[in-house]
C-alpha cells in the first residue's frame, strides 16, 4: 500500500499541567487521499516532562471509509514516546477485531 497523503482538518488540544508533567488531551481530525481514501478522529493523551525532548503518548485512531476501495472501518492504537536524547519509539497496531464493512477481516500481523 502506498502511503496516503494526509490533510489534518483539526486539531483541538486541552493541555492541563500538573507537577513533573504537562498532560494533554488532543483530537485530531485527518483526512486521506490515495490507497486510503477516507477520514479518521484521533483521540490522544500526551505527557511533557520537565525534561527537554522526554515524552510519552497515546491514542485511539478510528479510520472510516475506504482502503483499496473497500468500503468500512478499523481502529488503530497507538504508542509513542521519546527520550531526552531524542531517540523515539512508535508502536501502531489495528485493534484486534475492530474492522467491519468490508474490512471486518481487518487485524493484526502475526
Amino acid at each position: 500500500m502506498r502511503a496516503a497523503p494526509l490533510t489534518l482538518i483539526g486539531v483541538r488540544t486541552r493541555p492541563t499541567t500538573a507537577e513533573g508533567a504537562t498532560l494533554g488531551r488532543t483530537t485530531i481530525t485527518k483526512l486521506f487521499k490515495g490507497d486510503l481514501e477516507g477520514t479518521s478522529v484521533v483521540e490522544m493523551l500526551s505527557a511533557m516532562t520537565n525534561v527537554q525532548g522526554s515524552t510519552g503518548y497515546v491514542a485511539i485512531e478510528r479510520v472510516t471509509r475506504a482502503l483499496h476501495g473497500l468500503p468500512g472501518s478499523f481502529v488503530l492504537q497507538h504508542s509513542g514516546t521519546m527520550l531526552r536524547r531524542g531517540i523515539p519509539t512508535l508502536t501502531v497496531s489495528v485493534v484486534p477485531d475492530s474492522g467491519n464493512g468490508a474490512l471486518s477481516r481487518t487485524s493484526p500481523a502475526g
